[in-house]
C-alpha cells in the first residue's frame, strides 16, 4: 500500500509536475530530432513545350522531365547537384548493386524562372529543374529501375525518387 504524506494535495501536484516535465522532455527531444530539412522530390516525365511560339521553335521535338524539389522541414538547405541512378533490375535496385550513374545538366527553358544549382531552398520553398529526356529512354533497360537523386548540404546521403518513363 502506498503511504501518502500528511497533505495529499502536495503529492498530486508533485505527480502532475513530474508527468508534465516528462512530456516536455520528450517533446523537446522530438523537436530536436525533427529540426532538419525534409526534402520531397516529384518527377514528372514526358512534357513538351507548347503555347509560346518562340519556345516551340527552339524546343521542337524535345521531351522534358520536370523535377520538383520542396523543402517541408524547418531548416534551410542547399541543393548541390542533381543526378540519376539506373539499375538493371529490381534486385539490383533493392540492394543498390552497381548502378549506372548520371549527372544531369539542367536545361534553361526560361532563364527568368529556372535557377541554376547550387540553389538554397528555405523551409516551404520550391525549386524546379527541367531535364532533357530524349536521350534517357535508350539508357534505361526495359525492366530497369531509374531514380533521380539530389545531393543537399544538410546530409551526405542523397534523396532519391523512383520514376518510370
Amino acid at each position: 500500500m502506498i503511504n501518502f504524506s500528511i497533505n495529499e494535495n502536495i503529492d498530486i501536484v508533485a505527480l502532475y509536475a513530474a508527468f508534465t516535465a516528462t512530456v516536455a522532455l520528450f517533446w523537446n527531444i522530438w523537436n530536436k530530432i525533427n529540426d532538419r530539412p525534409r526534402i520531397i522530390i516529384k518527377v514528372r516525365p514526358g512534357y513538351k513545350i507548347v503555347g509560346n511560339p518562340l519556345f516551340e521553335e527552339i524546343h521542337q521535338g524535345k521531351v522534358y522531365m520536370i523535377v520538383d524539389v520542396t523543402n517541408r522541414g524547418t531548416q534551410s538547405t542547399t541543393i548541390k547537384n542533381l543526378g540519376m541512378h539506373i539499375y538493371k533490375s529490381r534486385i539490383n535496385a533493392f540492394f543498390k548493386i552497381k548502378p549506372r550513374l548520371f549527372a544531369i545538366p539542367l536545361t534553361q527553358l526560361d532563364p527568368t524562372r529556372t535557377k541554376e544549382l547550387p540553389q538554397t531552398i528555405k523551409p516551404g520553398e520550391h525549386w524546379t529543374g527541367h531535364v532533357l529526356q530524349n536521350n534517357l529512354e535508350k539508357e534505361i533497360p526495359k525492366n530497369g529501375i531509374s531514380r533521380v537523386y539530389i545531393v543537399h548540404s544538410f546530409s551526405d546521403k542523397p534523396v532519391e525518387k523512383t520514376f518510370k518513363l
